[in-house]
């Protein structure tokens, strides 16, 4: 194999080299994009199995509570006890939905700690408050009846607080789990991008060094030769004009001569 045949297979073999590892780039910055996009869908739909149960919980634990008040109301105002049967069965269902809340797995410690102390409030404020409102309902009316209703009112008034502190909790940890998770997509696809740029900056440089060493470069040279080359053509073309002018004007003196010669005979 000839010097020129090799060096023929050496470039495309650099070239095809450059091609092939900026295709791989592109093939391997795809593939960690894909793997994010998993990583980061694996993560909503955690978020999704912790937190949505939780809040449909909590969201219906309210709905009880407050049905359950509205009940009580009724029964002071109206006197009826099956207002406070239908509570006892709100009550039931409200204990129930928070139980199962308390009892959800992956629910953040805080959050946890907040149904827990709502449900040991809401225990011991029925069963403080039911007497009192069975009492009520029965036809009793005295001053000690109206203060602890009063006292009901205000410690009623605190679980429902408690309601909307579950739900601002449970509101910001979502949200700051959903920015964790953006952030981590915005990393994931910031990577991808990084090891794109990276080797298809190794590849250009890969290729920009064949076309100078094994393209440009032999290119420049044979310029540079055809231009030494025609430099020298030229002055041996003025060499021998110099020359043929030299000879023209002897010509022309040797024909002078002869003729003042022919012109003396």
């Amino acid at each position: 194999m000839s010097r020129g045949e090799r060096r023929t297979i050496s470039i495309s073999w650099k070239i095809w080299f450059s091609t092939s590892l900026l295709v791989v780039g592109f093939v391997l910055s795809m593939v960690t994009n894909y793997l994010g996009v998993l990583s980061t869908d694996k993560h909503v739909r955690e978020l999704s199995a912790i937190f949505y149960p939780s809040d449909r919980t909590q969201q219906s634990a309210q709905s009880f509570f407050v049905r359950f008040s509205t009940l009580c109301e009724d029964a002071v105002v109206s006197g009826e006890s099956a207002s406070l049967d239908a509570a006892d069965k709100e009550m039931a269902q409200l204990l129930s939905a928070l139980s199962e809340m308390d009892a959800m797995q992956g629910l953040d410690d805080d959050i946890r700690a907040e149904v827990r102390g709502l449900l040991d409030k809401i225990r011991k404020y029925w069963d403080a408050a039911r007497p009192v409102y069975t009492q009520v309902a029965q036809g009793s009316a005295t001053d000690d009846l109206s203060a602890r209703i009063v006292v009901l009112g205000k410690e009623k008034e605190d679980l429902r607080l408690g309601f909307l502190r579950i739900g601002d909790l449970m509101k910001e940890r979502i949200q700051t789990r959903l920015l964790d998770t953006s952030a981590y997509a915005r990393r994931q696809q910031m990577r991808s991008v990084s090891i794109f740029l990276i080797v298809l900056a190794v590849a250009l440089a890969g290729l920009s060094l064949t076309i100078h060493r094994w393209i440009h470069r032999p290119i420049v040279g044979a310029i540079h030769q055809l231009t030494e080359g025609t430099k020298q053509v030229l002055s041996v073309i003025r060499q021998v004009s110099a020359g043929s002018r030299i000879l023209a004007e002897a010509s022309t003196e040797q024909a002078a001569n002869l003729e003042e010669t022919s012109a003396t005979l």
